[in-house]
């Protein structure tokens, strides 16, 4: 295992901090949905939540390994295991938001009930971009922080 160099701190906090600020905006768009919206946007919604719940992961998958290479505790394989952790996190993160973008989008306005307004629309697909980014670059800087040597 080479020198491990620890990832910005930024990584993780700022996982942890979009995702919990995410969880806010979904919560927002569910209470202020209107009155006869179908139900399974709401379980579009929900899925975009699973998506937050990952990146909260990945975040903290992130800061735990930079407080262990800063204490100097690092092993192999818990360098391993956090580098699975924030790359399935990532995975996870893509497809829970893929599908509860399908779902808010195919479900709002059928079947006689109130369509979504276009801003509930847009700030579900940009909660979903958010996510899926900022896991993204948490993975590939946790990634790059911890290389195993091939030796």
């Amino acid at each position: 295992m080479t020198a491990p160099v620890p990832p910005r701190p930024a990584a993780g906090a700022v996982s942890v901090v979009l995702a919990l600020a995410s969880w806010a905006t979904l919560v927002w768009l569910g209470v202020t949905a209107p009155a006869r919206t179908h139900p399974l946007v709401y379980f579009g919604l929900i899925f975009l939540g699973a998506g937050s719940f990952a990146l909260l992961l990945a975040g903290a998958g992130a800061l735990t390994a930079r407080s262990r290479s800063l204490a100097g505790r690092l092993t192999p394989s818990f360098v391993t295991g956090a580098r699975n952790l924030v790359l399935a996190m990532w995975w996870c993160a893509i497809v829970v938001d893929v599908l509860g973008c399908l779902i808010v989008v195919g479900t709002g306005g059928r079947g006689g009930t109130a369509p979504l307004t276009a801003s509930t629309v847009v700030t579900a697909f940009v909660v979903a971009a958010v996510t899926v980014t900022t896991a993204g670059a948490t993975s590939f800087s946790v990634r790059r922080a911890y290389r195993l040597s091939s030796s």
